[in-house]
């Protein structure tokens, strides 16, 4: 009975170390971005390998459990990242730095922008374009609601006021005449038989080619630049 009871413990032993070895070998292992992948890189992001955002954390894996551990039992008042680093606006920021960016993140963190953030965390780079959903963009093309319910322009440039689309809730003409960031060079229609047409707008969102030119003023980084 006793050597049935010492060998049913190593089989649970050898069982767990293989169970172990398993789970760290997807995680940290060679094929491991086959195993983590959330779904197919948004558009521009197919040549980007898991490693160009997803950076390894500091410290070794005993280490970054130490310090979970550590931060759950209130020995410690910040977490720690564990595997990868989180990654944040800065990630995005880093390849997509633009001076004259007409919606950075960093201004919806004004008391304002408080319904934008509930609606789509609009602070976030991830409101607008979370990753590996295989598009540009994943905020609807109504998402100007959210900041420009009670838009008035002073000498408005337009045939048809910003004042009167707000008020019949055209929310989807805004992207037709406006470039969100607004990186594109080009000449903002002044009448709204020449804004694109939501088809458009859709399709560029879903990851199809430019529908504001091809002349930008900032580009984004390339790999390993």
């Amino acid at each position: 009975m006793a050597m049935i009871k010492k060998t049913t413990r190593w089989i649970g032993f050898v069982m767990g170390g293989l169970i172990l070895a398993v789970t760290f070998s997807m995680i940290f292992g060679p094929f491991s971005e086959n195993w983590l992948n959330k779904g197919p890189s948004n558009t521009g992001h197919v040549a980007l390998n898991c490693q160009d955002c997803h950076v390894d954390a500091s410290g070794s894996v005993r280490q970054q459990i130490q310090g979970k551990v550590h931060f759950w039992i209130g020995l410690r008042s910040d977490d720690v990242n564990f595997g990868h680093m989180n990654v944040e606006n800065q990630t995005c920021i880093s390849c997509h730095e633009r001076s004259n960016d007409k919606h950075p993140v960093s201004r919806f963190a004004e008391e304002q922008f408080l319904d934008a953030r509930k609606a789509f965390s609009a602070h976030t780079c991830a409101g607008c374009h979370a990753e590996h959903a295989g598009v540009r963009v994943t905020m609807p093309a109504s998402g100007c609601k959210h900041c420009h319910g009670s838009l008035k322009v002073k000498n408005d440039p337009i045939d048809v006021s910003h004042e009167t689309l707000v008020s019949e809730g055209q929310w989807a003409s805004c992207l037709g005449c406006h470039d969100f960031h607004g990186n594109f060079l080009r000449k903002t229609p002044t009448k709204l038989e020449e804004a694109l047409s939501l088809d458009d707008i859709e399709r560029y969102l879903n990851g199809g080619s430019s529908i504001y030119g091809s002349l930008r003023r900032f580009t984004a980084k390339e790999k390993g630049t």
